[in-house]
């Protein structure tokens, strides 16, 4: 199954990993901004860079699909099925776990169990 509307090779998987900064803003998002790949801020998170005075955001999205134009071609239909998917909301909470360690260890937090 496909949520993307019209040709396929209108989207490309993309995941952005953690960064190192002390003051960064982590977002939980649906899917990236069009064009990830070479768009490294979205109007969005200039706003909330702005907002919040935060450095940088790092993003984790459930549905890892940039598209090469716009996000017009995503279906939100197909994509809000995925939430049913055990598979899908297991690798995005491992996902998002994997943000949570990056940043404990970038400020330099250790685990209870050290």
């Amino acid at each position: 199954m496909t949520c993307i509307i019209g040709d396929p090779d209108g989207a490309f998987v993309h995941f952005a990993p953690p960064t190192t900064s002390d003051n960064s803003l982590l977002v939980l998002g649906l899917y990236p901004n069009a064009k990830a790949d070479i768009k490294r801020v979205c109007a969005t998170e200039h706003e909330m860079l702005d907002l919040l005075k935060f450095d940088n955001v790092d993003w984790v999205d459930f549905v890892p699909l940039s598209s090469r134009s716009t996000n017009a071609v995503i279906d939100q239909r197909i994509v809000e099925s995925f939430a049913d998917d055990e598979e899908l909301v297991r690798d995005y909470c491992r996902r998002f776990a994997e943000h949570l360690s990056a940043d404990a260890n970038a400020k330099g937090y250790q685990s209870a169990d050290a």
